[in-house]
């Protein structure tokens, strides 16, 4: 069911990307751009850390919860 939602949400994102609904280089491109790698992680069935994606690093960083 998780999975159902979040290849939803993929579609949804990625449709609006390649019809150019986002334009490329403002925050809303960049923010679609971080929720499709987010949900596309949950579907891959990565490990996802919320603040470290949300923080821009692209890496994880040790840090208590």
């Amino acid at each position: 069911m998780r999975e159902d939602v979040f290849n939803r949400i993929v579609n949804v994102l990625q449709k609006m990307i390649d019809c150019g609904d986002v334009t490329e280089g403002t925050p809303a491109w960049e923010g679609t751009q971080t929720i499709l790698q987010l949900a596309r992680g949950v579907i891959d069935g990565g490990m996802i850390c919320i603040r470290c994606c949300c923080n821009g690093c692209g890496r994880h960083i040790e840090h208590s919860s």
